[in-house]
């Protein structure tokens, strides 16, 4: 018999061809303080790291009504297994079999796409800057 997790795995190995690093901001009384300037320093923790997919967000429709569509919008796809984003995560691409002129780039969390019998995580992003 055939299940999700047989068909999740064969999925992230032929079609999660990118790879991602996703962070997440400390909120201010979490982050440590620079010893020099007693500033303190923003130090995004590391959520999770691993194969993902980008793609551009469906540009004949938005996600809510009244929402116009954005250029910058697109879908990560992640494992089922990631550590689930929540808004305002960052997440990095890091490497690209397909397309190298996207690694470095960096994409906000706005939502997470719930759906059933999904064999992926469908984040939903805005593309924040290139990072390299």
């Amino acid at each position: 018999m055939i299940t999700t997790a047989f068909v999740a795995e064969a999925l992230e190995a032929l079609v999660l061809v990118d790879c991602c690093d996703s962070t997440r901001p400390l909120a201010g009384v979490d982050q440590p303080i620079d010893p020099v300037t007693l500033a303190r320093v923003d130090t995004p923790s590391d959520v999770w790291s691993g194969a993902c997919l980008v793609a551009a967000a469906d540009p004949k429709r938005s996600d809510r009504p009244g929402e116009q569509y954005n250029d910058h919008a697109v879908r990560v796809r992640l494992p089922l297994t990631a550590t689930q984003p929540e808004p305002n995560d960052v997440i990095t691409i890091t490497a690209s079999a397909n397309n190298p002129a996207i690694v470095g780039l960096a994409f906000l969390v706005t939502g997470v796409r719930r759906h059933s019998l999904g064999v992926t995580k469908i984040v939903m992003c805005e593309l924040l800057d290139r990072v390299d």
